[in-house]
């Protein structure tokens, strides 16, 4: 018996890869939730950029999976409504130096940062406004959960595994994958409705609360064993 973490990677399994449904299993991935609801908001200050301005968050590899050049172009197109808005790119990958080059190029050297790896993801998430996660494609990031957890309303890509946690409109908005200005408009429509974001935000809490917790993917490892064992023969 195999284990994915989430129906788009199963259905991945069964069809691109052959194996048979009978051999395999869902079970979300699951987070400590108290551990990103305790960030300090000091991160900002410790990378140097001024407080109480808009923060959009993205934890990433720095790869072709993660579609960040999509969030540095909307970005061009979310810092003519919010000239002061920051965005936060943390994680490392082959793709940095290209990245740097692409923000030099839309002269987005004053509002989007790689940070580079980070320890200290939880003060992170506390001082950001939203979270967004641009991927191509995905099993099921984290990462994603993290940010939820940390109350915080997202903005992900309509991709296996995000659509099966974000419930678009309730705790955060879906956009098509590899569309820049979607992704955009729907960072500007939070930006613009502190209120709505905030209320996005508790609903994701309490979304992780309820069927994505660490205790809740540990039990049904559990269930699964107990329930493989008790077929065997003898």
């Amino acid at each position: 018996m195999e284990t994915c973490v989430s129906e788009g990677v199963r259905k991945w399994a069964i069809r691109c890869a052959h194996l048979p449904a009978r051999k395999l299993a869902t079970i979300y991935n699951g987070v400590e939730v108290e551990q990103f609801t305790r960030g300090q908001k000091t991160a900002l200050r410790k990378l140097g950029l001024p407080p109480g301005e808009p923060v959009i968050l993205t934890v990433a590899r720095l790869d072709r999976q993660k579609g960040l050049s999509y969030l540095i172009e909307a970005a061009r197109e979310v810092v003519r409504q919010f000239p002061s808005a920051q965005f936060l790119i943390a994680g490392i990958g082959p793709l940095e130096h290209k990245l740097l080059r692409h923000i030099r190029q839309r002269k987005l050297q004053e509002h989007v940062h790689l940070v580079g790896f980070r320890d200290d993801i939880p003060d992170l998430l506390a001082a950001a406004d939203l979270f967004a996660l641009p991927s191509l494609w995905e099993g099921l990031a984290n990462v994603l959960l993290e940010a939820m957890a940390a109350r915080k309303p997202v903005v992900a890509t309509d991709v296996e595994g995000c659509a099966e946690v974000v419930v678009d409109g309730e705790t955060g908005i879906l956009v098509p994958p590899g569309n820049s200005h979607a992704l955009a408009q729907a960072i500007l429509a939070l930006l613009s409705n502190p209120g709505r974001a905030c209320t996005m935000g508790k609903r994701a809490r309490e979304l992780v609360n309820q069927h994505f917790t660490l205790s809740s993917m540990v039990g049904q490892h559990e269930k699964l064993y107990r329930d493989l064992l008790a077929h065997l023969p003898g």
